[in-house]
């Protein structure tokens, strides 16, 4: 039987009573990590691009969603492990702001205004020939 236990945790109420929880996690003198990095997990280098592959289809934005996707789908079998740590990295921003550096709409910060991914995220959203219209097919 279908159970949908996923819609009330989407709930505002419970939106909120999570983020406190998370709040009071991180103010204490541990503080909690909520994302999954090499160093802590010491994940392979396919684990790791398989989960930056899902992270960037599954951002929330559908802009951002489909830039994201079909950029990973190209580039993340091509990067190094450095690489990989970066764009690690660069998905920490949120969704917005990663669209707006990308389409130039805003400066990036000093860290990202000069990085050669913010290069290739670019050029990769101006590429005519490549008409982003869909996310690309997982398999």
């Amino acid at each position: 039987m279908f159970r949908v236990s996923w819609y009330y945790s989407l709930h505002p109420k419970h939106v909120e009573l999570q983020r406190r929880y998370l709040h009071c996690q991180s103010s204490s003198e541990e503080t909690t990590s909520l994302t999954l990095s090499t160093e802590d997990h010491k994940e392979s280098i396919e684990r790791m691009r398989a989960r930056l592959l899902y992270q960037s289809r599954k951002r929330g934005i559908l802009e951002t969603d489909l830039i994201l996707s079909t950029f990973a789908k190209k580039y993340l079998p091509l990067f190094t492990k450095k690489e990989l740590e970066t764009y690690d990295e660069f998905l920490q921003e949120s969704d917005w702001e990663i669209y707006s550096w990308v389409i130039q709409k805003t400066d990036a910060p000093e860290k990202w205004h000069k990085s050669n991914l913010l290069v290739m995220l670019r050029e990769h959203c101006r590429d005519k020939r490549n008409s982003i219209q869909k996310m690309p097919e997982l398999f």
